[in-house]
């Protein structure tokens, strides 16, 4: 378990998913494997001291969800997914991507990781700078995964 005072302020339009909150049928990531992930896991992860399930919102409708797991050194992103029925055209996961590394360097992680899927591998190298550091897999669930990481100056 990592020691952590206190949660990092969010700014506005983020907010933490708390206990009370209920993800509807409404949000959707457009991929299969993603939504069963987060179904199944999200009431575990929002009372895990050492997860924050972050959400960006518009006015009625969460754009989307990221989950970060707090290491020692460095902080992974779990789970980073847009809400496509509501966000198809926002760039909902590049202000989860930027806020993530910004809630690293609060908690003082000098690091950011993550296993990105096959179809944002080329995003996360281009766009957000990130570079693969160990070999790819195969996921039986999410297909070819690269395990990426970020280092904070």
């Amino acid at each position: 378990m990592v020691e952590v005072k206190s949660k990092p302020r969010l700014p506005k339009g983020f907010r933490y998913l708390a206990s009370s909150d209920y993800l509807s049928s409404s949000f959707s990531s457009n991929n299969t494997a993603i939504d069963n992930y987060i179904a199944s896991n999200v009431e575990r992860w929002v009372s895990d001291e050492d997860r924050y399930l972050v959400i960006v919102y518009g006015e009625k409708d969460m754009l989307g969800l990221m989950v970060l797991e707090l290491h020692d050194d460095y902080l992974e992103v779990a789970v980073l997914a847009k809400n496509y029925n509501k966000a198809r055209y926002a760039k909902v996961g590049s202000r989860l991507a930027v806020l993530a590394e910004s809630i690293a360097r609060d908690l003082g992680k000098k690091e950011i990781r993550l296993e990105a899927m096959q179809n944002s591998h080329r995003w996360w190298n281009e766009i957000m700078q990130y570079e693969q550091y160990m070999p790819s897999y195969h996921d039986p669930a999410f297909g070819i995964l690269t395990p990426k990481r970020k280092l904070l100056y």
